[in-house]
């Protein structure tokens, strides 16, 4: 039997606004990992189904977390190293997340950045994408009450904090480095 060498998974979280898609985004060809974006597995859901944010089921969101990790576990469990990024709050991400621990070289990364300019960010990125609310609905009471209320996992795992405010501190190759 041939044994299959533990895949790396890298989580990528921080508040709305503090730039860990682009992060994502970044790493992942550098890395040569697999992507999976929990806000693009609701949208791809949503599309799928025909359904706009404001149409869909009250627990879409549960549902999208849901099918967000199996995708992770199951790549994960085929031997395929990933980056799984999504604004990961505390009390409702940690028990998926402890899963991927048994499973995986986990390390965690937190993007980071003053809500006042998360909250510019988030305003910004629906200005420049008016199709983020049909799938998320961004309306900018609830999402600047997300941002000030994010709490990021805290889990006993390798954890480097990232602040974003003007590109990255720790800088990149330092980022990558970390992951490996």
């Amino acid at each position: 039997m041939v044994k299959i060498a533990t895949p790396h998974l890298t989580i990528i979280t921080g508040k709305p606004g503090s730039g860990k898609s682009t992060l994502a985004a970044t790493l992942a060809p550098a890395l040569n990992r697999t992507l999976v974006s929990r806000d693009q597995v609701k949208e791809d859901m949503l599309v799928a189904q025909g359904q706009n944010h404001r149409e869909a089921e009250l627990n879409m969101n549960q549902v999208a977390s849901s099918r967000f990790f199996l995708m992770v576990e199951s790549l994960l469990l085929s031997g395929t190293s990933v980056i799984a990024e999504a604004a990961f709050q505390h009390g409702v991400w940690t028990p998926w997340l402890e899963r991927m621990v048994d499973i995986s070289s986990v390390r965690l990364l937190i993007c980071d950045v003053s809500a006042s300019l998360a909250v510019e960010r988030f305003d910004e990125r629906k200005r420049v994408d008016p199709s983020r609310i049909q799938f998320h609905g961004d309306d900018p009471e609830s999402g600047h009450q997300l941002i000030k209320q994010y709490l990021a996992p805290q889990l006993d795992l390798p954890t480097l904090k990232i602040e974003t405010t003007n590109g990255y501190t720790p800088d990149i190759s330092e980022i990558k480095l970390f992951c490996l």
